[in-house]
């Protein structure tokens, strides 16, 4: 098993403010320069461990639960939340990136994005725009939001200059694996007709296939199916698993670059709803991992292995003989 070391989702949105000051009494830095101050030194301090890096985990993820929708640190809203927030986040991950290959050369990375996914009916334009908005992050990382990218005026409009943008271009990063973060039950968003209603739906293989082919073509970089899984029993998570990774043993046949396979969560998670919620925290915690998670009558969460702990394995071991 190689570890990869993820910089925590919160790290850059926490602090989005133009500086921040660590302790009292000490000079003001900008909050990404010191991020990626930071990850340089966890690199240097443990280079005979850990080589590949994720700088930031699902920027646009963050840019809406933090910028638009105001859920998150620094609780900003709407399309200028979001600009602000992506903006920042997508510079944080190229100045720890380059710290970062300052000090281990031979680093690896992998800059991770959520998967998004729409159906249904949607007004004229805002389907577009949505499908459009979801590589924003990394192509701001890659340098590509240039004078004809389709969501520059986008980013105009909202308070981004066009200096800020050019930075972009004169500084942009590449990585060596792009990953995708893919759920079947709720990846893909459906708009009601009659309603206007937004709600996840279920996409399958279908949705998997689609949303990597995507990425495929749009970058033209080895990907790596970051995060998948399923909640709820057993059973239905362990045909997941086999349908998922039959998914990709087809596309890489087929020639798609895929590099590797995360099923995630390892255990079961606590549902980010529990943020927001006064219920108790047992009340969110979702089954969705290798192993289940249930308190016992000492309060504690042991680990209870369930039947895809054994299949995962399995799977493991035969795509290791395959290679």
């Amino acid at each position: 098993m190689t570890p990869c070391f993820y910089n925590g989702r919160l790290h850059f949105a926490v602090g989005i403010e133009d500086t921040f000051v660590p302790q009292e009494g000490v000079g003001r830095r900008k909050l990404d320069d010191a991020v990626a101050a930071y990850a340089a030194t966890v690199a240097e301090r443990y280079s005979g461990s850990l080589d590949i890096w994720t700088p930031l985990n699902e920027p646009v993820i963050n840019a809406v639960y933090c910028g638009e929708r105001g859920t998150w640190p620094p609780y900003l809203r709407g399309d200028d939340g979001f600009a602000k927030v992506l903006t920042r986040l997508a510079r944080g991950m190229i100045l720890t990136q380059r710290r970062i290959a300052e000090v281990q050369p031979s680093a690896t990375f992998v800059h991770v994005d959520a998967g998004f996914r729409w159906t249904g009916a949607w007004p004229p334009g805002e389907r577009e725009h949505l499908e459009e908005r979801r590589f924003l992050g990394l192509d701001l990382v890659l340098g590509r939001v240039d004078e004809a990218h389709p969501m520059r005026n986008y980013l105009t409009r909202h308070g981004v200059t066009d200096t800020e943008l050019d930075w972009f271009t004169a500084n942009a990063v590449t990585p060596d694996v792009i990953g995708v973060n893919y759920y079947p039950a709720f990846t893909t968003a459906e708009r009601a007709a009659g309603t206007g209603t937004v709600r996840p739906v279920e996409a399958g293989t279908a949705g998997l296939t689609d949303l990597l082919h995507r990425y495929a073509d749009r970058y033209e970089q080895p990907l790596f199916l970051t995060e998948t899984s399923r909640g709820g029993p057993v059973d239905e998570r362990l045909a997941w698993l086999e349908e998922s990774v039959e998914t990709v043993r087809r596309l890489r046949a087929d020639g798609m670059r895929l590099v590797g396979y995360t099923w995630f969560p390892f255990f079961a998670l606590v549902d980010w709803l529990y943020r927001e919620s006064k219920q108790p925290v047992d009340h969110w915690l979702v089954q969705m991992g290798l192993y289940d998670l249930e308190r016992d009558a000492g309060s504690v969460l042991p680990r209870r292995a369930t039947g895809l702990v054994d299949r995962f394995r399995a799977l493991a071991a035969q795509n290791a003989a395959e290679r």
